[in-house]
């Protein structure tokens, strides 16, 4: 073999790996195995959001941080108007929404337009309103991202001549107290469409103006119309404790059932076609004193009775889901969390059914509401003894589940008692549809999205997805590959839809999953993703040839009591094999993940002073490197000034930071470990913070984040904060929120302006994580709701290194690569201050002691040093300390160009090899496939400069190390 070193200067642009991911059932069935618990999630989210001074999430506070939001930005167009500048673009490339294209939402409301079977109108519980023309083929969403998106019932006027109005609720209660966790949840009031979906306005009669209390319409479990009433718009709302009725479009409307109720439960209504209607109050939240609670019956919905409940029937119940039997509507259906009764109205006697349905706390087989939270029946219209029920599951019965024997698992899991969900379906079953023209034709709505069945009669029901673009994702995380110029690479985590991967530049390509359960936290390094559900479960993936490959299961530890329902964890930033895991009061942390290290088998930082507390978000330094920030749910922050030795754990907690509230993120400039932000998610306080002397000091930066100074009035919950370096000194900032996207280029202490970002593409939407690229200026916002969007910044030139560990005495670093044409990166490597002589690669392979660090030169013009990152070995030159081969015959030796040199037979099936010049640099690397022992092989140095080279050969039989003298005459 002949080698020669080649020493010249270009521009290197290289080919993106098309990537994908290998799946593993058993990693997907071990985070699916404990499903999603909406009280787990929603004390979660209580900590993050309540007023600390309070313990309770302000009233109406999604209506009133909107209202406030609308005056700056009324603001900010005002003082455009009056700005002879005008508009300053602050964006390279405007956002576009990412998907996931083929991933729904959670979706409790879903109908079919009576006059056009393809026209589908559906609504997301934090997306909006979405219509298909098309049967779900394709989606439009027809909501504005300044109107309430938590959409809970959609009703059609289905009356001849009325067809084109529709209407639709917001808020949801999902079964703890609004007083507290609900409050964040409360909706507008009712919306009205006059041209079939296609835009929709409030009806000024159901807004909510109250600011202390509940309005009638802030939490809607159900609308439905009367269509014998053909003189009259009859509809009725099932609110909380109570039932509403109108005939003038809302003008004015009527408590007809429930009026001394005070309690927090969601309510159902039932109408039949004769004008019946049935209604349920629960009872589960105390209505008060002389309650109207159970099951209620009315001919004109004035006039009540109550009907006497069956024995069995619960003292106490959460929610009760009613349908009448299209085929006889004597008849109708009463699901509750824990039980199913059939009522006939011509004997006022009831059917217990609920031993027929298989109640059962494993949510992955039988049926399990969830205290409520899916929950859902309906007789199919073709087939009388035809009934579905719905909770985590989807069970049909052929004879109404009067016996239990031909019950029928057909959608949610799988149905065989193991974690996953159902063949292109989902688990969490919140509304059913039926096509008219065709009544084998269903549709669901789950936290998954929405599916059709074309037999939903069929002994195995097939189901496809109509996710195309319906996108009404919740993200809870997200993540991008930091390294390298135009890497499409984006990961992330949604309720209840687990973790998945974005590879393509193509917003309309589909996610690849790569783990189950509630997607949290998730991470893109140079050779593995990282993906985790629901307290505390990891799994790491390698790349092996473009593929990540599932590898163990790497979570700390087995008790889930230790983590947070969405529980943190980072890669450090600079060596990327390093990874710390928040815990409760201590973080796991490994030097090298790649040993995957499993239960009990990872460090430990303990002695924080933070004993129980949670740990909530943590971030590490990139010049220098090494400095780890975190804090917890109580608002404590510590710092580790050296991760590499850790030693002490410094409080940085300061007297002016809020007391007993959540940090929800912590950003650190790359430029400076010193200057660090921070984020707090509650209401009621001052939000967004910064140190310039590494937490020593803190001031606030929320600026106009928040309506009053002191943090108090109506300023926006603030979820997450990245720095993207803007060159040397300059900056932007940036701040997700819940009513959106900011960004501010001039920090100024309390006085910081920041304005919304892509107000009409975002929009208010929930931004819970953002993510930035400083080499490109990529930004990305996760939402939770509307998916993700990625946008493009003008900034200055910012190139970074990462590097990784390779023994005991070799580390590679990696400067950021280039995929865009065009736009190629050239190198110069540093040691100490001093070039390399002859490294031009993106990667430098190192033996030696010392510092070093990058010049990078842009195609585009810009030229940048990086970060520097510093090693202490203990040998100058070699691999893992091998001693050198003195017996390996080289001729000559010393050369001023050409090696000859004799291996043993043992490197006959092929070897490989790398050289390293005295720094420790590695300069030629290699493979040779076959090695002929009557041959010898070659090195050619003639164009390297003089001096002592160290050639190392191996392969699984034997390794060699031999000096080589490169020595001109």
């Amino acid at each position: 073999m002949y080698f020669e070193y080649q020493s010249f200067r270009s521009f290197k642009v290289n080919t993106e790996p098309q990537f994908t991911i290998a799946q593993n059932e058993g990693l997907n069935e071990e985070a699916e195995a404990e499903s999603e618990n909406p009280q787990k999630r929603l004390a979660y989210e209580m900590d993050m959001l309540k007023d600390p001074s309070t313990g309770k999430i302000p009233f109406d506070i999604r209506h009133k941080e909107l209202s406030y939001v609308r005056e700056l930005n009324q603001i900010e167009r005002n003082n455009i108007r009056s700005s002879a500048a005008g508009i300053s673009q602050t964006n390279a490339s405007p956002f576009v929404n990412y998907g996931p294209f083929n991933i729904g939402g959670r979706t409790r409301a879903l109908a079919i337009d009576v006059t056009d079977e393809d026209i589908l109108i559906a609504g997301g519980i934090s997306g909006g309103v979405w219509r298909s023309t098309d049967q779900g083929t394709t989606w439009t969403r027809t909501t504005n991202f300044d109107q309430i998106p938590s959409v809970t019932t959609i009703v059609q006027d289905k009356r001849t001549g009325k067809t084109t109005n529709w209407y639709y609720a917001t808020g949801e209660n999902i079964g703890n107290s609004v007083s507290e966790t609900g409050a964040f949840y409360l909706g507008d009031g009712i919306y009205k469409s006059t041209n079939g979906g296609v835009s929709w306005s409030l009806l000024a009669g159901t807004a909510t103006n109250s600011v202390t209390t509940l309005g009638k319409f802030s939490l809607v479990n159900k609308i439905a119309i009367d269509y014998s009433n053909q003189s009259e718009t009859e509809i009725y709302v099932a609110g909380l404790s109570k039932i509403y009725r109108t005939v003038d479009d809302f003008q004015t409307v009527t408590t007809v059932l429930g009026i001394p109720n005070t309690g927090f439960n969601s309510a159902d209504i039932a109408i039949a076609t004769d004008g019946t209607i049935v209604a349920s109050i629960p009872n589960k939240s105390s209505n008060g004193t002389n309650p109207e609670e159970g099951i209620f019956i009315s001919p004109d919905g004035i006039t009540w009775t109550s009907i006497t409940l069956p024995a069995g029937w619960p003292s106490s119940f959460r929610r009760v889901e009613l349908a009448f039997d299209p085929h006889d509507e004597n008849f109708f259906y009463a699901l509750g969390e824990t039980f199913l009764y059939k009522y006939d109205r011509s004997t006022s006697t009831w059917t217990t059914l609920t031993d027929n349905i298989n109640v059962n706390e494993e949510s992955v087989q039988g049926f399990d509401a969830q205290g409520g939270y899916n929950l859902e029946v309906a007789v199919h219209p073709g087939n009388q003894n035809t009934v579905y029920v719905g909770g985590t599951n989807l069970l049909r019965s052929p004879n109404g589940f009067t016996t239990a024997t031909d019950r029928k698992h057909i959608g949610g899991y799988t149905g065989t008692g193991t974690a996953g969900p159902y063949a292109n379906h989902h688990p969490d079953i919140h509304t059913l549809s039926f096509l008219p023209s065709d009544a084998k034709k269903m549709f669901t709505g789950s936290d998954g999205g929405i599916h059709k069945t074309n037999d939903n009669t069929a002994s195995t029901v097939v189901w496809s997805s109509l996710n195309n673009g319906y996108v009404t994702s919740q993200f809870y995380t997200v993540d991008l590959y930091r390294g390298d110029r135009g890497d499409n690479q984006i990961i992330g985590g949604m309720q209840d839809n687990g973790t998945w991967a974005l590879f393509q530049n193509d917003p309309t390509s589909s996610w690849i999953q790569a783990y189950g359960g509630d997607g949290a936290f998730s991470a893109i390094s140079y050779n593995a993703l990282y993906a985790s559900a629901q307290e505390g479960q990891m799994g790491r993936f390698e790349l092996v040839d473009n593929t990540y490959q599932a590898s163990e299961d790497i979570s700390p530890s087995d008790d889930d009591e230790e983590f947070l329902f969405i529980n943190p964890f980072i890669v450090d930033r600079v060596n990327q094999d390093r990874m710390y895991v928040a815990a409760k009061g201590k973080i796991y942390y490994t030097y090298d993940i790649r040993e995957n290290p499993g239960k009990g088998e990872w460090e430990e930082i303990n002695g924080t002073g933070i004993t129980s507390q949670p740990v909530s978000a943590l971030a590490t330094s990139v010049q220098p490197e090494g400095v780890l920030y975190f804090g917890t749910t109580t608002g404590r922050l510590q710092k580790i000034s050296n991760t590499k030795e850790i030693t002490t754990v410094e409080n940085i907690s300061a007297s002016n930071l809020p007391q007993n509230a959540s940090i929800t993120s912590i950003a650190v400039d790359p430029r400076d470990a010193n200057r660090v932000f921070v984020t707090f998610g509650n209401y009621g306080i001052i939000s967004v913070w910064m140190s310039e002397d590494g937490g020593q000091t803190w001031s606030s930066i929320s600026g106009n984040l928040e309506e009053n100074a002191n943090g108090s009035g109506n300023g926006s919950s603030v979820r997450s904060i990245e720095i993207l370096p803007n060159g040397a000194s300059g900056e932007k900032v940036f701040v997700g929120t819940s009513t959106g996207l900011y960004m501010t280029s001039s920090l100024n202490g309390a006085s910081t302006v920041w304005t919304q970002q892509a107000p009409n593409i975002i929009g208010n939407s929930i931004v819970i994580m953002v993510k930035v690229r400083p080499i490109d200026g990529k930004v990305i916002a996760a939402t939770h709701g509307s998916g993700v969007f990625v946008g493009y910044y003008d900034t200055g030139f910012n190139p970074e290194i990462n590097y990784s560990i390779e023994g005991e005495s070799r580390a590679v670093i990696r400067a950021n690569q280039s995929f865009n044409q065009g736009q190629g990166f050239a190198f110069k490597w540093f040691k100490d201050g001093v070039e390399i002589t002859g490294q031009t690669g993106a990667e430098l392979v190192v033996t030696a002691t010392g510092t070093y660090k990058c010049q990078v030169t842009d195609q585009l013009g810009p030229v940048a040093f990086t970060n520097e990152v510093s090693f202490d070995f203990d040998v100058v030159a070699g691999i893992d300390d091998e001693p050198f081969n003195e017996n390996v015959q080289v001729s000559p030796n010393p050369s001023n160009s050409i090696f000859n040199i004799n291996l043993d037979v043992a490197y006959a099936t092929g070897f490989n090899y790398s050289i390293y010049n005295s720094n420790g640099i590695q300069v030629v690397t290699g493979k040779k496939e076959f090695y002929n022992t009557e041959e010898r092989f070659q090195v050619n140095l003639g164009s390297m400069p003089d001096g002592l080279y160290i050639l190392n050969v191996d392969n699984d039989k034997r390794r060699d190390v031999i000096k080589l003298l490169k020595q001109s005459n």
